[in-house]
């Protein structure tokens, strides 16, 4: 996963760090899930880390990823997360995301990168 967080020079700093999350629910139940490590929040936050998913054939088709990003603030009494926004991929996602997936379905083991919007 390749990911480019913006934030506007109006966001003041320092902030929490950033972390994202990647969920694999098939038929509406989640299956696994993987975070990624924690990065110091500023103006371009950059993930490039890849995470390997074993899924059955079968089931596979069936499967949504939820990507999720959140920021993780500690505070007196422990930590807090709080979601920034998520992005879809899978039968049950825009159309756009929709093709990813697919393509992503065709071309077992080989990587297909595409950008997607992170939504609230």
């Amino acid at each position: 996963m390749s990911c480019i967080l913006i934030f506007p020079p109006s966001c003041s700093l320092p902030a929490p760090d950033v972390y994202a999350r990647i969920d694999i629910s098939c038929n509406l139940h989640k299956q696994k899930h993987q975070k990624s490590s924690l990065r110091a929040r500023t103006s371009v936050i950059i993930f490039n880390e890849t995470f390997f998913f074993h899924l059955a054939e079968p089931v596979a088709g069936t499967c949504t990823v939820l990507v999720s990003v959140y920021e993780m603030s500690s505070r007196a009494r422990g930590s807090s997360r709080q979601l920034i926004g998520q992005a879809v991929l899978g039968k049950r996602s825009p159309s756009e995301a929709n093709d990813h997936w697919a393509l992503m379905m065709q071309s077992v083991q080989q990587p297909v990168a595409k950008w997607h919007p992170l939504l609230l």
